[in-house]
């Protein structure tokens, strides 16, 4: 690998490390890594075959998943590694049951490379969407360790196309034994490095998880009661920004005749108890729900996990992160036939584009735009049944990814 990724990796991480005394999610990381070769080692059994997953953070996990869980059902004797980069994947997940280990992925050091396939020995290697490491992918082809991408999405701008590494990146492309795509656009800009034939467009796997929410739903504690017989709109994974449209929008359609519940997308204890004092008694948290009197407009999620069990209760679902990078998962909320809204961010997600073409999704720019779609869609019953019939059909109808992909090695499994 070139000096200069090298020295950018090592660069990246003593920024993470002089981060960590003041940054949470900086100082999990460091934390996590300690000592990693000590713990890989006494959790690796070395006489074990050993497949490894790598996902980046918590979205890629659930694009994993059906996969890891179809490849358990399939070659029951195969041990699982599953890996993670971000705090926010490996905290929510570490103890995730289909996983015989679940670890931080070291940071992406010649040395590191070396050492951690030398532990680990995988007979085979995944990644999830294009969470790509080069010094890793590198060792990989060095062994000659077959590996694979799936859930792959690249866009003209990626930069895996542009950057002034993209020679390594076509290398490393080139290394995998076969790449997964979701769509067309992704197949024909990896053509030319690896060759078309050698890429298959199967979908994104993650709507195999998310199609089989429904069935499996469990209730959530206290969310029926706090309900009762209001519409109900969820909003999940908000930041500052979706919760400055947001606050306005509840205000303006304060009526004992709707519920919101906000479920964060991280949990600040100082910014939801401002909330509450300012609410004055129309906001409850869930942890403290026993105290709530009844009168409460809010329910405010202070834990992480239960949000894709929520849009079971909504007739409606916004989604944050649109004002940002890029909005969250909208898949679960459409699994559960909810009309979702979010923010502009949205062209680079598949699933969102297509809704809001559809019309079972809509873009809102401020708090006017919001209030606006929510009256729009509470107070039309027979249009939100519609818009939830087709969120419905939609999910069911892109379901299928991991079918395809588990049908390629059922034919081919790896020696």
């Amino acid at each position: 690998m070139t000096p200069l990724y090298n020295f950018g990796i090592r660069m990246y991480g003593l920024g993470i490390r002089l981060g960590s005394p003041f940054v949470k999610k900086a100082r999990l990381w460091v934390q996590g890594r300690k000592n990693w070769k000590a713990r890989l080692g006494k959790a690796i059994d070395p006489e074990s075959p050993w497949i490894w997953f790598h996902c980046s953070s918590l979205g890629e996990f659930e694009q994993g998943r059906p996969v890891i869980e179809a490849w358990r059902t399939a070659f029951p004797e195969d041990k699982i590694l599953l890996t993670f980069f971000s705090p926010s994947g490996y905290e929510i997940r570490k103890n995730y049951a289909q996983a015989d280990h679940v670890a931080y992925l070291p940071l992406d050091t010649p040395g590191n490379a070396r050492d951690f396939l030398e532990i680990v020995r995988p007979k085979v290697a995944f990644f999830v969407k294009y969470d790509l490491w080069l010094n890793f992918l590198a060792e990989l082809r060095q062994r000659s360790i077959p590996h694979y991408l799936f859930s792959a999405l690249l866009r003209p701008d990626s930069k895996f196309l542009r950057s002034s590494l993209k020679d390594h990146y076509a290398a490393a492309f080139n290394g995998f034994g076969r790449i997964f795509a979701q769509d067309e656009g992704t197949r024909k800009l990896l053509g030319p490095m690896v060759g078309e034939e050698r890429i298959e467009v199967v979908g994104d796997t993650r709507f195999d998880r998310v199609a089989e929410l429904p069935d499996r739903f469990v209730e959530v504690e206290g969310i029926a009661e706090f309900i009762g017989g209001r519409k109900c709109v969820v909003v999940g994974s908000s930041h500052g920004p979706d919760e400055q449209i947001l606050w306005p929008t509840v205000k303006a359609m304060e009526t004992k005749e709707v519920a919101w519940i906000v479920a964060p997308h991280e949990i600040e204890e100082g910014k939801i108890s401002q909330w509450i004092a300012e609410w004055k008694g129309k906001m409850g948290r869930y942890s403290e729900r026993e105290k709530m009197t009844g009168n409460e407009q809010v329910l405010v999620i202070d834990n992480v996990g239960m949000l894709g069990r929520l849009y079971h209760y909504a007739d409606l679902a916004y989604v944050g992160g649109g004002f940002g990078k890029g909005i969250h998962n909208t898949q679960e909320p459409a699994s559960y036939g909810n009309p979702v809204l979010f923010g502009p961010k949205y062209e680079g997600f598949v699933e969102a584009v297509d809704m809001v073409r559809m019309g079972s999704a809509a873009v809102v720019g401020n708090a006017a735009e919001l209030e606006g779609k929510v009256r729009e869609w509470l107070e039309n019953d027979g249009l939100r049944e519609s818009l939830r019939e087709m969120n419905r059909t939609y999910i069911q109808d892109q379901a299928g990814a991991t079918r395809h992909i588990m049908a390629y090695f059922s034919a081919s499994a790896p020696a």
